[in-house]
């Protein structure tokens, strides 16, 4: 054995130094860790390889094309897991160097640099920076790649996100229409990727048409966008849902309903027949019949939807929320059908879900609504009416001072709905010979006047 040689002998043996690994050899290595763990989602791991990598670069001078890249890769990593400000320095070293040693060999890489450093800043809300890097990027990829490339109308896509985030409306609608001009010249080229993203472009701008209160040219955008997304899933509902409110404020609600009611159906696939977001279009199917001249309907399935609301166990603010809404909604087709008893009885369980005091059907309560808003705010309005017609004006006065402090609240201390309380509480004292019924008629008329002026 080795151990057992004289000494003699193993002294005459060769000594071999072995050779340290170099800078490009370890370099290589952190470089394919990082990319590795990179490609299975472990971006910490790989943040770590690839700032060793880029460290080990700098030794191959700032010109060198690995530098940019180990830079570039690993300011991706820091995006990915929400470390922004590393992200952003990353990138910027990696620009620095791609615009003074490499955008003439690789256009391409320079444009995505810009493009990803433009979405960074786009999701930091530095919308105006972001706009101006979408558009280097952009200009970019047109001279390199032509107006109809793909990552063009990538870019204006992006672009037209943040000009939406900086106010630039305008400007917005047309980079989306840019877009939409690129993919649908790409689609019939390069089929189910593109066609998903003409969807999504089209939705994007029937909803910053919806924002314009420009209805009708929104439902002709969100259709297009309808009919490339088939399948059932999250988005196609909130596509519906959006569509279903242009229909009804454009009055078309037979086709409103039939969205509302095919929303329904694959909501309730989705999520369950009981689910927050079932219950949600159940009541705007119920209104929408309600607008549609058809209260009697309208009332039976806000009676269903409010029965099955009873029996639901879903967080309590948004349960008792649900119930308010439509119990509301109850309330507006019983005074359209001039229904008095019953829309008393209802006004008094919508103050019952926000105090807390409405059954659950087991013998406790449902959870109360923790702000008392505009909804309750008119629902004391309507029960102050109503004891005023019947000449209980304490009871009417309570309703409607409780009404006036939550109004305030809501809007500030001057508002069209403010006023509209006072002159009513106003009326009200003076029925009962109280001296601030004078002070509010005044406070009341004033600032009515003072907003028609600055109207």
């Amino acid at each position: 054995m080795p151990g057992n040689r004289p000494k003699a002998e193993l002294n005459t043996e060769p000594q071999v130094e072995l050779d340290s690994p170099g800078p490009v050899d370890n370099y290589y290595q952190f470089y394919s860790k990082a990319k590795e763990s990179g490609t299975f989602g472990d971006y910490a791991s790989a943040a770590d390889d690839y700032a060793m990598a880029a460290s080990l670069a700098r030794v191959f001078g700032e010109d060198d094309e690995r530098l940019m890249d180990s830079l570039s890769r690993l300011a991706y990593c820091h995006y990915r897991l929400g470390a922004l400000e590393e992200a952003e320095s990353a990138y910027r070293e990696a620009l620095t160097l791609m615009e003074r040693y490499h955008k003439g060999k690789h256009p391409d890489r320079f444009a995505s640099i810009l493009w990803s450093l433009a979405v960074l800043l786009c999701d930091d809300k530095r919308f105006e920076e972001s706009v101006e890097f979408f558009k280097r990027s952009m200009a970019v990829s047109q001279n390199w790649a032509g107006p109809y490339d793909r990552f063009v109308a990538d870019c204006f896509w992006g672009l037209s996100k943040a000009q939406t985030g900086a106010g630039q409306l305008e400007a917005a609608e047309e980079s989306i229409k840019q877009a939409i001009e690129i993919y649908e010249h790409l689609a019939p080229l390069e089929g189910a990727g593109v066609k998903e993203f003409l969807s999504v472009n089209y939705s994007n701008l029937g909803v910053l048409l919806m924002q314009g209160k420009r209805f009708e040219e929104a439902t002709l955008f969100l259709e297009k966008a309808l009919k490339l997304r088939p399948g059932l899933d999250q988005n196609r509902v909130a596509l519906l849902n959006r569509l279903s409110t242009c229909y009804l404020k454009t009055k078309n609600y037979d086709r409103a309903s039939r969205l509302i009611k095919s929303n329904l159906k694959g909501t309730a696939q989705l999520f369950g027949a009981n689910h927050a977001e079932t219950i949600r279009l159940e009541l705007a199917l119920a209104n929408c019949f309600d607008l549609n001249g058809r209260p009697e309907d309208s009332i039976n399935l806000f009676k269903k939807t409010k029965k099955k609301l009873e029996g639901t166990n879903l967080e309590s603010g948004t349960e008792a929320a649900l119930m308010a809404a439509c119990l509301f909604e109850m309330v507006l087709c019983y005074q359209k059908l001039d229904e008095q008893s019953n829309l008393k009885s209802t006004l008094e369980e919508i103050v019952n879900v926000y105090e807390g005091r409405y059954p659950d059907g087991s013998g406790g309560y449902k959870g109360a609504i923790p702000t008392k808003g505009a909804l309750y705010a008119d629902c004391m309005v309507k029960l102050g009416e109503i004891e005023n017609k019947r000449c209980r004006y304490k009871k009417a006065r309570a309703c409607l001072s409780d009404a006036l402090i939550v109004r305030k609240l809501v809007f500030g201390e001057e508002h069209k709905l403010v006023a509209d309380c006072l002159l009513k509480l106003a009326e009200i004292e003076s029925r009962l010979n109280l001296p601030e019924a004078a002070e509010k008629l005044r406070a009341g008329q004033k600032m009515l006047r003072d907003l028609r002026n600055r109207a």
